[in-house]
Formats: structure tokens, sequence, C-alpha cells
């Protein structure tokens, strides 16, 4: 049997042999720099570490060095991988630890880099690496486009009430233009109805300008006698003529009265020529001197009625050619009359045409301030949309907050052109009904303008002026 060493090794119970135990004894210094080189490979520090036994550098560094070290050589140790924040990982200074990634700040303004806080958190308009913008941002804007469309709502709300109110002054005030053609048309017809026109003596209107019956008062001018005639309800009436004629009587019965006194004149010399011849007869020349103051005194007045009668005539004449004068004045006026009324009735039909012109744009602006309406709705849609994928980072939520205040601004440019559109409508409106409004006024002037010698006109001009009173008042 081999011999044993009472030698044990460790904590087992193996028996060693005397000879195991003499190569454990011959080799402890080679085990001592074994553990040198493991202790070193455990714990040094800012170097790599060096076998023990051979001195060689290994190029490694120890299990410390790499949890907790500076070296750079290490790229970087687990703890600075860990909570560095002074700048980039030693030893790969183009990266950053776990927390400056989650908290810091030394990314800002780096293409691709920024910490998650400042991705989540940074402030309005401030960009977190060299382009993007954090949650916060977005959802800033996002906030910013919903109140920008919701005032864009109500500025398209509003435009919409204004193109409604425009629209119904337009509506009115086309009522009022209508009403207007009807005044001035009836008018018209009125007119048209009393004065007839020119016409000659073999070819005398029967019936009104309408084929209606004539009317007491009607007037027309005949070309062939150069006169205005007047219709007293069964024929024609020139008072011009007939003043002419009167005059021409009135000098007939002056000259008869001038041949009555001239041979009164001459019974007067007879009788004083037989007085003078009757000397011998005191009676006879007494009936006879009798006789002829009485001859005389009939002569003196037939002469007073001829100078009477003179006077009459002369008066006469001048009446006529008064009447003659009215009469053309009353031609005139009447033909002035009818002028003004087709003009006025082209005006009427002008103002007519510009309110339904207004009504159109009034309820164009209402269709655009409607769309301008929806296009603000569809913005706060999409706004309140964006707010709740303001959390998300990235290109897709600036582009949809891009895309969110574009679309707002629409909005608002389509709720402006709207309120512009019914302002205009608005205009048109009054535009409109201030024409109407002169149209009849001009009507009416032209009525009160007309007359003529025996008043018909005039109590016509009257008549239709309390008929147009109430349409223009």
């Amino acid at each position: 049997m081999s011999s044993k060493s009472p030698i044990y090794i460790g904590s087992g119970s193996t028996d060693t042999t005397v000879a195991d135990a003499l190569s454990i004894v011959a080799n402890a210094s080679v085990m001592s720099q074994h553990a040198t080189t493991a202790e070193r490979f455990a714990q040094l520090t800012g170097a790599t570490v060096i076998n023990a036994s051979s001195n060689a550098d290994t190029t490694k560094y120890s299990a410390l060095e790499y949890a907790q070290g500076t070296t750079a050589s290490t790229g970087g140790s687990a703890k600075d991988w860990a909570i560095y924040t002074t700048g980039g990982v030693r030893g790969s200074t183009s990266d950053y630890s776990a927390k400056e990634w989650a908290v810091g700040i030394l990314g800002r303004g780096d293409a691709g880099k920024g910490s998650a806080k400042d991705w989540a958190t940074r402030a309005e308009d401030s960009t977190v690496d060299n382009a993007g913008y954090s949650s916060l941002h977005h959802a800033a804007k996002a906030l910013a486009s919903k109140t920008a469309a919701e005032t864009a709502k109500t500025g398209a709300e509003t435009a919409k009430t204004g193109a409604e109110t425009a629209k119904t002054a337009a509506e009115t005030a086309k009522t009022a233009a209508e009403a207007a053609e009807t005044a001035v048309e009836t008018i018209f017809d009125n007119f048209d109805d009393r004065f007839l026109g020119t016409f000659t003596t073999g070819a005398e209107p029967t019936v009104d300008n309408d084929g209606n019956a004539l009317s007491v008062g009607a007037v027309y001018y005949n070309s062939t006698a150069t006169e205005v005639r007047f219709y007293n309800g069964s024929s024609w009436d020139a008072p011009a003529a007939a003043a002419a004629t009167s005059a021409t009587a009135s000098a007939t019965s002056a000259t008869a009265s001038a041949n009555s006194a001239t041979a009164s004149a001459t019974s007067a010399t007879s009788s004083a020529t037989s007085a003078t011849s009757s000397g011998t007869s005191a009676t006879a020349s007494s009936t006879s001197a009798t006789s002829s103051a009485t001859s005389a005194t009939a002569s003196a007045t037939s002469a007073t009625a001829a100078q009477t009668a003179k006077t009459a005539a002369e008066t006469a004449e001048t009446n006529a050619e008064t009447a003659e004068t009215n009469a053309e004045t009353a031609e005139t006026n009447a033909e002035t009359a009818e002028t003004n009324a087709e003009t006025a009735k082209a005006g009427a039909e002008t103002a007519k045409s510009g309110a339904e012109t207004a009504k159109a744009a009034a309820e164009t602006a209402k269709t655009g301030a409607e769309t301008a309406k929806t296009g603000a709705e569809t913005a706060e849609t999409n706004a309140t949309t964006q707010a709740g994928l303001a959390t998300s980072n990235g290109a897709a939520q600036v582009t949809l907050a891009t895309a969110q205040v574009t679309l707002a601004t629409t909005a608002k440019t389509g709720a402006e052109t709207a309120e512009t559109n019914a302002e205009t409508a608005e205009t048109n409106a009054a535009t409109s009904a201030t024409a109407a409004a002169a149209s009849a006024t001009a009507a009416a002037n032209s009525a009160s303008s007309i007359g003529d010698p025996t008043g018909t006109a005039i109590s016509m001009a009257i008549a239709l002026g309390i008929v147009l009173t109430p349409l223009i008042g």
C-alpha cells in the first residue's frame, strides 16, 4: 500500500498524495501570480490588466473598470451608460447615457437626438432636435387651431346672419321696386288715357289709348288746326277757336254799333236842318226840336254802347290770345310729363333689375357663409382629433398640425369673403331701394307738372298724386 499524507486541500475530504502536496508547495509562487492576475481582472482601474505570470499586457480591463470606470478605451462603463449626463458617454462621446436620453438636455439642437422628456414637454415653438417639436408643442398648436376654428365658425355664423339680413333687405328692396314700378305704370297708364297724342281733324280719336271709352277732359293735339282739343263728353272742343270766334263776333258787334252811331248823327243833322227850315211854324218847330233832342240822346246812347262793345271785343281778343298761349303751354307740359313718365318707368324697371341682382348676390353670400361654416366645423372637428393625437411624436404629428393650421386659415378666409359678399349685397339692396324711391318721386313730379287752361290736367295730376303718395311713403 502507498502511504498517504494527512494533508487535505480545501474543504474536500479526498486524500492528497504527498507528491501532489509537494507539487503544490513547489508551485506556490506561480499560483500567487495567478491570484494577482485574477485580482487585477477584478479590481484594477485606469489601465489594462498585466498578466503577473508573464508580465504581458492583456489589453483588457477589469470588471470594476467596465462597471464604473472612466477610461475612454473601454467604450464606456456600465455606470456611464446608465447615469452619466455631463456629456457623451466616456469612451463613446457621440452617444448618451440612459438617463440623458430619458431626462437630459444635451441632445437639443442635434439632428435625431433629444431626451424623452424634451420630446414630451419641451416648451412651445422650441425645437427638440434641429427640426422636430415636442408633444406639448403640438398639443398647444392643436388647441390654438381648435380655438381659431371655433373663432372662424363664429365668424362664419355671423357672416351667415349678415347674408340672411342682406337677403331680407334685398327682398324688401325688390318689393319696393316692384311697387314703385306698378305705381309708375299706373301713372303712365292714367296719363296715357288723358293725353291721347297727335291726330288730324279727319281722324279724331273715338276711344282712349287702351281702347276704352273716352273720358271727359281727355286731350289731344290737332295737327290739322294746330291746336289742343278737349273732350266734353260728346264732342271735341277747341277753346282757342271758340275764343277767336267770340272775338270776331265782338268786333262785328262793335262795327254795327259804330254804324248805328253814324246813322244817329245823320238823323240829328237832318233834324237841325228841319228846325231851321220850319221857322214859320213854332209849334212844328218845337215838336221837331223835341224829336231832334230825343234823337240826339239816342245817338249818344248808341255811341256809348259802341264804345262798350269795342272794349268788350278787345278784352275778348286778349282772352282768346291768353287761352291760346295756355293751350300751347298745356300741350308742352303734357309732352314733358309723358317723357318724364316714360323715364320714371325705365328707372323703376332698372331699380327692379338692381333689386333682383342684389337678391341673387345675397343668396350667393349666404351660400358662401354656409360653406365657410361647414369648413369651420370641419376644422373644429380636426382640431379636436389633433388634440387627442398630440401626445404622439414624429413627422406625422407635424404634418397633421400644419394641415390643421392651413384648414383653419382657409376657413377664416372663407368667412371674411362671405362677410364681404354680405356687405356688398346689403349695399346693392340699399342702392336699389334708393333708386326705387327716386323713380317714384320722379313719377310724382312728372304728374304734378301737368297744366291746362281748363284745370282738367291739374285735377288729374292731383288725383294721381293721391294714389301714389301711400305707395312711395
